[in-house]
């Protein structure tokens, strides 16, 4: 069998939605219909067995790679690809082979001298070719002016690229001066297509733009012997379990890789029988001598040629060693974006100098799962117990932002009205209670945010019995939470016991975009003359929509929102934190357990307040009044005097403009304002996504759902 680990887990669990679509993968995967995640059936270290791809294992073992291409299992793949429709044949299989380039060191580029091999990206030699032009040694590997030629070389190559795939001319000197000449040092000027027939022997075909980059399931390796053989292995599924089609009897989930394809025929990168999709390789390789001194590849799709790229300049340009160049901060300048990306480490000056010449700038990633900070208790000779880690305490109504997660993610609006009234709730083993509120008090009619804001008790558990506590506790565990969580409705208010760093890093996915990161205590283990014997990388996961963590970054900001009545504005008027930031409150009944979770765009951090003995209460002390303060002088502390958060207190989230809009609501109906609403605000929706209904009371009876 093959051990079930939180990634594996949160893989399967993220991915729910497609089953009922692909019944095989759910079969292959599922156990009774249910993930394999604590509490259903297996519990951690359990190995679930797969029969059908352990007997494709073992032909391949026993009959080699001709198993796979030949036999039995190509035939099973030919045969399902026949009775589905599908174009991939028992001949695409029986002829596909590895290729082996053999360097023609005659033919070689050159780059500052070194001769190299550009591998089969024409956009990375394009790159290198514009670069040539700059004195990039002069300009200093972390200033503005030289992060700028990055960004306006790689966004102009992208747009080249992408109008012009495979035109001899994009690699010819001549051409690459011209795009660069194109390039002032003082500003962004917009990138268009350059035309590359002047440089070559015929018109230039120009060809579709390009496709919207995913990423996150990448992997690469290029290794190197004594002789000079370099060789490189890049596998990408575009998402966890590629096409989700199983072919019947192998357990041998198909590929897929049809977004490399265009869809027009006649065309380079057309779709067709025995077409294969243009080669991952693409790995460069430099020579000094004849003998090869650096080969670099990087995974991330599109974003793995930024990597590369900086990594050569700055081993080649900077004189950096291969570690330092690889953990230098780094840009990113797409063709389908007007943004220019940024790595966080990136300092403020720089950013701003960068925002001076032009650029919108975006930081990517803020969050790497290093822990910081941790106290797991009052003293560690008294008891060694991490409550941090250890500890398995009620949410409360923390972990309501999983339910709105959910609901959001399902077609939920802020601006949907229910109504915070008494009601009767009936569990599904018969139980009855009756909900309260924190004040239990009713405050009627209310859209989704203000009760989120609010932490009305009555909305959660009304969204919950809509959405199902099942699907709530798929969230949840797809946001990593590992401890049993009951399917009851009361699942919306928080009865289910979890762990401090698990909450805190289930935060951290909104502020980064829907990536799970596995929280790293230990980033290096170094022996005594500093040479690194093991270094921790933090697993990241995708496990929401970019665009719903956004949407729900924006409803935990309400709740610091210093107007109105948020459980976190306290963090404002009282306790003085004025950085950006979003987080939850959460009480447990009697008052056992009080809770802070909140994040700014640099970091996330959670604050339990609670006695071991779980019968004494903290009279009368909620969330916002036993947690919240320690939580924001925390962070006001941070912020005033750590560096680099010090330089960093007005940053602010980036909501960016393909994933969420701003529309006019209509405030006395909750719906899409027409022009003649008197009373209007704005609210965040998707972009793309199913929108409310326009306003029926000022101007428009039109009832029907649309598409942005």
């Amino acid at each position: 069998g093959m051990e079930i680990d939180r990634r594996t887990s949160v893989a399967i669990t993220s991915e729910m939605r497609y089953f009922d679509r692909f019944p095989a993968l759910g079969d292959l995967l599922l156990s009774d219909g249910l993930p394999p995640v604590p509490g259903t059936f297996w519990a951690p270290g359990d190995k679930p067995a797969y029969q059908e791809l352990a007997g494709s294992y073992r032909a391949i073992a026993a009959e080699g790679p001709d198993a796979f291409y030949e036999g039995a299992i190509a035939r099973a793949i030919a045969a399902d690809m026949a009775d589905k429709g599908g174009i991939l044949t028992y001949e695409d299989l029986a002829t596909y082979g590895s290729d082996i380039h053999k360097v023609d060191r005659e033919g070689l580029s050159e780059y500052r001298g070194l001769k190299y091999a550009p591998g089969r990206s024409t956009f990375l030699a394009q790159v290198l070719n514009i670069l040539q032009s700059f004195d990039l040694a002069k300009l200093g590997p972390d200033s503005p002016a030289f992060l700028h030629v990055m960004l306006e070389t790689m966004r102009r190559a992208w747009v080249n690229y992408f109008a012009y795939p495979r035109e001899p001319g994009l690699l010819t000197p001549d051409y690459a001066a011209e795009v660069a000449g194109l390039i002032k040092a003082e500003t962004v000027c917009r990138a268009g297509p350059v035309d590359p027939t002047p440089y070559q022997d015929r018109p230039a075909q120009i060809e579709r733009g390009p496709s919207v980059p995913t990423g996150g399931n990448t992997t690469t390796l290029v290794s190197a012997d004594r002789q000079g053989n370099v060789v490189n292995l890049l596998t990408s599924l575009g998402n966890s379990f590629g096409s989700k089609v199983v072919v019947p009897g192998t357990g041998i989930v198909l590929n897929d890789h049809m977004c490399n394809f265009d869809p027009v025929s006649g065309r380079a990168l057309s779709l067709g029988p025995t077409r294969r999709p243009p080669p991952g390789g693409h790995v460069p390789i430099f020579f000094r001598d004849g003998m090869p001194v650096l080969a670099v590849d990087a995974p991330g799709a599109r974003r793995s040629m930024s990597g590369v790229l900086h990594v050569l300049v700055n081993c080649i340009d900077f004189g950096m060693g291969v570690q330092a160049a690889t953990e230098a901060p780094r840009v990113w300048a797409e063709a389908l974006y007007d943004e220019s990306f940024v790595d966080f480490r990136v300092l403020e000056p720089v950013r701003r100098g960068l925002a001076r010449k032009g650029h919108t700038v975006v930081a990517m990633d803020p969050t790497n799962g290093h822990i910081l900070a941790m106290i797991g208790g009052r003293q560690f000779r008294e008891s060694e117990f991490n409550r941090a880690t250890q500890a398995l305490r009620q949410a409360g109504s923390s972990f309501k932002p999983f339910v709105y997660t959910a609901a959001i993610d399902n077609g939920r609006f802020p601006v949907d009205v229910f109504d915070d009234n008494a009601i009767v709730v009936e569990e599904q083993n018969g139980d009855i209670w009756d909900p309260e509120n924190y004040d239990r008090k009713f405050k009627g009619e209310m859209t989704l945010r203000r009760g989120f804001k609010e932490s009305r008790n009555i909305i959660a558990v009304k969204l919950a019995r809509e959405i199902g506590p099942g699907r709530v506790r798929q969230y949840a565990r797809a946001m990593g939470i590992s401890t049993p969580i009951p399917e009851v409705y009361a699942i919306g208010i928080g009865v289910s016991s979890v762990r401090l760093l698990e909450m805190v890093a289930a935060y951290a996915i909104f502020p980064n975009r829907g990536i799970l990161v596995e929280p790293t205590a230990v980033r290096s283990v170094e022996d005594a003359d500093g040479n690194i014997i093991e270094r921790s990388a933090s697993r990241r996961t995708e496990v929401l929509r970019p665009a719903v963590a956004v949407l729900m970054t924006d409803m935990l900001r309400s709740v610091m929102d210093p107007k109105g009545l948020g459980t976190g504005r306290g963090a404002r008027t009282r306790y003085g934190f004025r950085s950006p930031a979003g987080g939850k409150t959460g009480t447990t009944n009697d008052y056992i357990d009080a809770w802070f979770i909140g994040f700014t765009p640099d970091l996330v951090a959670g604050v339990w307040i609670g006695v071991d003995d779980q019968r004494v209460s903290l009279a009368n002390q909620a969330g916002s009044a036993a947690a919240l303060p320690l939580w924001a002088r925390f962070l006001r502390e941070v912020y005033q005097t750590v560096e680099p958060y010090k330089n960093r207190r007005a940053i602010d989230f980036e909501y960016p403009r393909e994933l969420v809009e701003y529309r006019a609501v209509c405030d006395d109906t909750h719906t899409l304002a027409t022009r003649y609403c008197p009373n209007q605000s704005q609210d965040l929706f998707i972009r793309g996504g199913v929108i409310p209904d326009t306003c029926p009371l000022h101007g428009s009876a039109s009832s029907r759902r649309r598409r942005m």
